[in-house]
């Protein structure tokens, strides 16, 4: 590396050239089939640039994880709990504080309160990294077979969250050309997210004997879509 032409390159030219090298068009999918996490990308051999050297594998380590987003199984009926902590374990305290972006997938429910213990490791999570922005799903099943709508969680809190996409199953359900079978589907949707409030308790936010536990941490909208 020392007698490349590319070291003789202004380092802001060739930091931009490695970040191109190494930053992919979508997330990296984190597996586990084994004990060591496995990753499946877009783009094949993403960390090649990291195999070419000892030099360049310490400067550009660190980089590949700062500038990409990192995609995680989370949970679900069966819960896979504790991967996305595990994944962080395993890359180090430097790879895991470069890291901006994750995503975990929370799995899929039959009812919204079916997720209590996942919400509250979810928030667990996200107090442990407070300088990951972490994004989630989950699926809720729906009364028809086969189909389930996606609730995706940013930044806020889940009271806020709720209510935000109750409002918009209101504004959905008055459309005019909306079939009867969604109807049905966002007034049993709307059912369970009001029961689900109910459950957790969590219309006072400073109700800290909630199962939540709710505290001020870094999670907000929700957004709602039909599977296709």
């Amino acid at each position: 590396m020392d007698e490349s032409p590319f070291s003789r390159i202004p380092a802001e030219l060739r930091n931009r050239c490695f970040e191109l090298a190494l930053c992919q068009p979508g997330p990296i999918q984190i597996h586990r089939p084994g004990d060591r996490f496995t990753a499946t990308c877009i783009t094949p051999f993403p960390t090649a640039l990291l195999a070419t050297c000892r030099v360049m594998r310490k400067d550009c380590t660190e980089m590949f994880y700062a500038v990409n987003s990192f995609s995680i199984p989370f949970g679900g009926l069966a819960p896979i709990t504790n991967m996305p902590s595990q994944f962080l374990s395993q890359i180090g305290r430097k790879n895991t504080q470069a890291i901006r972006s994750m995503h975990v997938d929370l799995g899929e429910f039959n009812y919204v309160t079916d997720c209590t213990n996942t919400f509250v490791e979810l928030h667990e999570l996200a107090e442990s990294v407070i300088h990951i922005e972490v994004n989630a799903c989950v699926h809720i099943s729906l009364t028809r077979p086969d189909q389930y709508y996606t609730l995706d969680v940013r930044a806020g809190h889940l009271e806020a969250s709720l209510k935000a996409h109750m409002k918009i199953i209101h504004e959905e359900s008055a459309l005019q050309d909306i079939s009867p079978g969604r109807v049905d589907d966002l007034q049993w949707l709307l059912r369970n997210i009001q029961d689900a409030l109910k459950y957790w308790q969590i219309d006072d936010i400073s109700n800290h004997d909630s199962p939540l536990r709710l505290l001020p941490v870094p999670y907000g909208l929700v957004t709602v879509s039909e599977a296709v």
